[in-house]
């Protein structure tokens, strides 16, 4: 469904009487607020919105522009801006409005998960709509989401015939579309609900000429004949929607067209034609591309439009597009594959908003295509469903390979890898070389004929917890090959070399934690009520444990967060010494005689002095020695400094509160003592993320828990490659790196192979 379940308390009332009177007196601004929320022009309501209710002349036009203005940060996802104000229209409304309200007001629980206070304002809603039949249902419908599958079936069972007596309107047409879609996804149980409910709905729009609802019901018959292998009936179905969707689409169309346009393309090409389907995918991707900015992060089910239309949709494409390239002639071949890299680029954008929750953090920098010195590779990896597309670019064009192995293979195989990393395990090697043959072999020849030194990684989402560093060929590592960097995007990384004003650092770092520790609890209640963090029992990586047999190898002081344990019977003072970072304080130390600046320290390092440092100066160079956590999104991502968290949108408002233009962006962003949640695959973008939300040009940090010695020496090496010797950024890595690796008592990839430079890595 395009429209949101939640807005169906608003159809169903229209606008208020009152406005409809006023609009003629300059208020004007409600009215066309409303119709561009309509449109799905959120943004441009809201702002109208706001401005009416500063304009309002009485209590009772202030209320319903608060009401109205409320549903719109709702539909929005502005959560916490919609609260109070649909709590205030709600304590000031009775009766059937305030049903009304009560209405949005279980829909914002709902959306926040709190389930029983979502039952409990449907309920309410139900029972003072009175003599409103339409308000009741439309509660009951709402209420009906937060039953498990069998009683929900069975209330939507006893609403249908209710809904059907209601007299024919816009309003019992949009009750039938939400019952139908319900029904829908309960599978093959509710089918026959939905489809009385959808087959109705579709008689009544034709019967009114309410081309909108006709589109709806037939996109939702659409999908319940997919659903039941009809493909025929679903394509002939859908065809009879975009007929009516005639060009130019309406702002508040464009899902549903998105929608309908990926539909024929799977069902053209189950149908063989792979040709049609891909014209089908253009038209859906270029739509989607044209409304992305105004797309909610979370659709109306709490799903993420990355997942549920923008990934699906440019995956999709992207395949399709290398697979019928492979008929095409050389230069249309060629064509294609620049489109691929262009449309892989995009989604990274796509995900990279959907992590951080905001479409407008992400900035897009350059273009894909952008010159690439000689002896540099791009390579960019996308995991398919039966095999792995390799496009290698140069300077001299793109190619391209696949690699036959199933996605369910190359995820298991992923997380036994990680798992073996993180807790050195020897048998770590099995899966480094196997990585290897999947992900370099199948260009080394091409890698040596260009003679390549350099290798910058664009990673898929399953690939990302595998460094590139470590895959061994069976005599050596990568890095001991290349350079190895890593970016989401070349659209969204920063090309500028490290500064040469020598003058510009801010050095951090937290060896013995203070009050933040008292702080953690919250976190953690936090980021397990979000599940935000792996299982502890049976994530991929921790059954890739489960099956290992470690080696007993020297115990090591690791730079370790204890977001996952329980500390129960743990004081702040003994929980303060377990997350103690003795190197970080050397650490500090030697890099203040390197990188002179400003330094913190410990208890200098707290919240207020990081923010007052910031505000004295632009530094070039930002050093954090501290404990960093990066979960599945921007939300689950922080450091500790000595007294408070420092979240990813707090640093973002730190550093951009001082840094209007990109000249005064950061050069270089190294967190020293960071983790990515285990077995969490879009975990690693939190590195990419604090990047991003410090305009950083690039960043360095860690996928796991790093030994606290070997931190501390990679990160003197690596300043030391840059400042003295005048390496690039990823050389520097580089040679920090075999540093570890010629030391036997750090040669294994546990201690040097966490270590991942993202972005601009000249």
């Amino acid at each position: 469904m395009s429209r949101t379940l939640f807005l169906t308390a608003l159809l169903l009332g229209l606008v208020p009487a009152y406005a409809l009177a006023s609009a003629d007196d300059g208020h004007a601004d409600f009215l066309v607020g409303i119709k561009y929320r309509e449109e799905g022009q959120l943004d441009l309501a809201v702002e109208l919105l706001t401005k009416a209710r500063s304009e309002s002349q009485s209590s009772e036009e202030r209320n319903a522009i608060t009401a109205e203005l409320g549903v719109t940060l709702l539909q929005a996802h502005r959560y916490a801006e919609a609260g109070p104000l649909l709590t205030e229209a709600y304590q000031n409304s009775s009766g059937a409005l305030r049903a009304r309200r009560a209405i949005d007001l279980g829909d914002l629980a709902y959306a926040l998960n709190h389930r029983d206070e979502a039952r409990s304002y449907f309920t309410e809603a139900q029972q003072a709509a009175g003599p409103d039949s339409a308000i009741a249902l439309a509660a009951s419908l709402n209420a009906a989401r937060l039953e498990k599958s069998r009683n929900k079936l069975d209330a939507l069972r006893r609403l249908l015939p209710q809904v059907l007596e209601l007299a024919d309107s816009e309003a019992k047409g949009t009750l039938l579309v939400n019952l139908g879609h319900q029904a829908r996804m309960l599978g093959k149980p509710g089918a026959a609900t939905a489809y009385e409910a959808l087959s109705h709905a579709r008689d009544l729009s034709y019967s009114k000429g309410n081309t909108h609802l006709a589109v709806e019901s037939l996109s939702e018959l659409a999908g319940l004949y997919e659903d039941q292998d009809r493909f025929s009936e679903s394509l002939m179905v859908t065809l009879q929607a975009l007929r009516l969707l005639d060009a130019p689409v309406k702002h508040g169309q464009a899902t549903l067209l998105v929608a309908l346009e990926w539909r024929q393309a799977r069902l053209l090409q189950h149908a063989g034609d792979p040709v049609g389907a891909l014209t089908s995918l253009r038209r859906a991707s270029n739509q989607l591309e044209a409304i992305r900015q105004d797309l909610p992060i979370d659709d109306e089910d709490g799903v993420s439009t990355f997942l549920s239309l923008i990934e699906p949709i440019e995956r999709s494409e992207a395949a399709l597009m290398l697979q019928t390239s492979e008929k095409a002639s050389a230069s249309a071949r060629g064509a294609a594959l620049e489109e691929a890299v262009d449309l892989i680029e995009r989604l990274h954008q796509a995900e990279m908003q959907d992590f951080l929750g905001d479409r407008c953090t992400v900035e897009v920098v350059q273009g894909p295509a952008t010159a690439l010195e000689p002896k540099t590779a791009i390579l960019y990896y996308l995991v398919l469903d039966d095999h792995i597309e390799i496009l290698l670019r140069t300077d001299r064009g793109i190619e391209r390979r696949t690699v036959s192995v199933a996605r369910a293979k190359v995820q298991a195989a992923a997380a036994r890898f990680e798992a073996a990393l993180r807790d050195d395990d020897p048998q770590y090697r099995f899966s480094a070389e196997q990585f290897y043959d999947w992900l370099l072999r199948p260009v080394a020849a091409e890698l040596k004929k260009n003679a390549v030194n350099t290798v910058v990684e664009v990673s898929d989402s399953q690939l990302r917890g595998v460094p590139l560093a470590a895959l061994y060929d069976g005599h050596h590592f990568a890095v001991e090959q290349f350079s190895i960097g890593s970016v989401v995007g070349i659209t969204m990384t920063r090309m500028a070399p490290l500064s040469s004003d020598s003058s510009r650092y801010l050095v951090t770092g937290l060896s013995k934690p203070g009050p933040v520790v008292a702080k953690l609890d919250a976190m953690r209640e936090q980021l397990n009520t979000r599940a935000a963090l792996p299982s502890t029992d049976g994530s991929p990586a921790q059954l890739a444990r489960a099956e290992s047999t470690p080696e007993t190898t020297p115990p090591v002081t690791t730079r370790a967060m204890r977001m996952t344990r329980s500390t129960a019977g743990l004081s702040p003072e003994d929980e303060a010494r377990e997350l103690a970072l003795p190197g970080a304080g050397r650490e500090v130390s030697n890099l203040g005689k390197l990188l002179p600046g400003t330094e913190l320290l410990d208890s200098q390092f707290t919240l207020n002095a990081f923010k007052t440092a910031i505000a004295t100066g632009h530094y070039q160079v930002l050093h954090i020695a501290s404990h960093g956590y990066f979960g599945g999104s921007a939300d689950t991502s922080f450091i500790m400094t000595y007294d408070e968290l420092l979240t990813m949108s707090q640093l973002q408002g730190l550093l951009t509160g001082q840094r209007t233009t990109h000249e005064n962006s950061i050069d270089l962003l190294t967190l020293s003592a960071c983790e990515t949640a285990e077995g969490n695959e879009r975990a690693p973008l939190g590195i990419a993320g604090a990047a991003i939300k410090a305009r950083a040009h690039s960043i360095v940090g860690s996928l796991w828990a790093v030994d606290d010695d070997s931190a501390r020496r990679f990160m003197e090496q690596f300043y030391r490659g840059i400042l003295v010797d005048h390496l690039s950024r990823a050389e520097a890595v580089r040679q920090a790196q075999l540093s570890l690796i010629a030391d036997a008592n750090t040669s294994r990839p546990f201690f040097w192979a966490p270590f991942t430079l993202i972005g601009g890595w000249r």
